[in-house]
């Protein structure tokens, strides 16, 4: 999600939603701005300028077509500017960012390339966004399943964020405990989400699905229920409870598949908050469908495939029919 579940993988600024993306309280200023007197390097600022806005455009777009055609755009022209200013660590960063967040193809090819620009930065200007830089280490580190480094980079973030912000960072603890549960580590993984949601006074939505995930995934399942039933009521911007946090372009889960977990979890949740018959067997079964596919498409050889396991075993005693019932006792 993203790691081992799911993390968010590009910027969004609705507070209700949790952000893949941090955005730098200040940009570290440098030679480049000094001298934009150069015709190549005003050219290389306008460039940037343009890129930034699109990948703006891009996070509010809720058209999937539009806003890849928004994010190529945005990689294009940040591209041109890093050509013109190839040591400017600001584009360095912006270029790095939009490689990350982008669908286009070969994305192994673009995580390697933001890595390498990532490190590029670090060595032309080690002081610049720290924070911000090792966050979107992790993020891209975490998409190809390289988890030590990913808690590395995460680690190192909050470092920064606690002496240059004063604060800590709520995405950045919900991505590192997506990360820490991704290698089994449940106990710091739920520890890290609460700090998170904590930090975020409660809005940050994926992080209490995380929590809920974690939660269940130790064998606590009452907490874990609780948990789900509070993601699905805490986001505004979701009243029929759609699960729409999950659903959000800026989300990815390593392995894809194990995205199922968190909507199989969502529909019991549903089915719990329920106030009709109807509505709770519905939601029972879409949540039993969500176990299978789970299983089927990868779960059944991971390391929570006895957790699912007794989840679609209750939801199917629950629904069996009357004589099977009887027989089976």
């Amino acid at each position: 999600m993203v790691c081992h579940l799911g993390i968010v993988a590009w910027a969004r600024t609705e507070p209700a939603r949790a952000q893949t993306s941090i955005t730098p309280s200040r940009r570290s200023s440098s030679p480049f701005w000094r001298t934009v007197r150069r015709p190549e390097l005003r050219r290389a600022s306008r460039l940037q300028l343009e890129g930034r806005t699109l990948l703006r455009e891009a996070s509010s777009s809720q058209v999937s077509h539009a806003r890849d055609v928004l994010l190529d755009g945005a990689v294009r022209a940040l591209r041109r500017a890093n050509r013109l200013a190839p040591e400017e660590p600001s584009i360095l960063f912006d270029l790095a960012e939009a490689l990350s967040i982008s669908d286009g193809s070969d994305p192994e090819a673009r995580d390697r390339e933001a890595l390498e620009l990532l490190g590029r930065l670090q060595v032309v200007d080690p002081t610049y966004e720290p924070a911000a830089v090792g966050f979107r280490q992790g993020v891209v580190l975490t998409r190809r399943m390289r988890f030590a480094e990913a808690i590395e980079a995460y680690e190192r973030a909050l470092r920064f964020a606690i002496e240059e912000q004063g604060s800590l960072t709520t995405i950045t603890h919900s991505n590192l405990a997506e990360t820490l549960m991704s290698l089994g580590r449940l106990d710091e993984a739920i520890r890290h989400y609460e700090i998170s949601i904590e930090v975020s006074e409660g809005l940050n939505v994926l992080g209490i699905w995380g929590l809920a995930v974690a939660l269940d995934r130790s064998g606590r399942a009452q907490a874990a229920l609780q948990a789900a039933q509070r993601a699905l009521t805490s986001d505004p911007r979701d009243p029929e409870h759609t699960m729409q946090a999950l659903r959000d372009p800026g989300v990815f889960f390593v392995p894809e598949h194990d995205g199922l977990y968190y909507f199989a979890l969502g529909y019991e949740a549903r089915a719990a908050l329920a106030t009709t018959d109807s509505d709770r067997v519905r939601d029972e079964r879409r949540a039993a469908d969500q176990w299978r596919a789970y299983l089927a498409l990868g779960g059944s050889d991971g390391p929570w495939a006895s957790s699912a396991r007794a989840h679609l075993d209750a939801l199917e005693a629950r629904h069996a029919p009357t004589s099977t019932r009887a027989r089976s006792r």
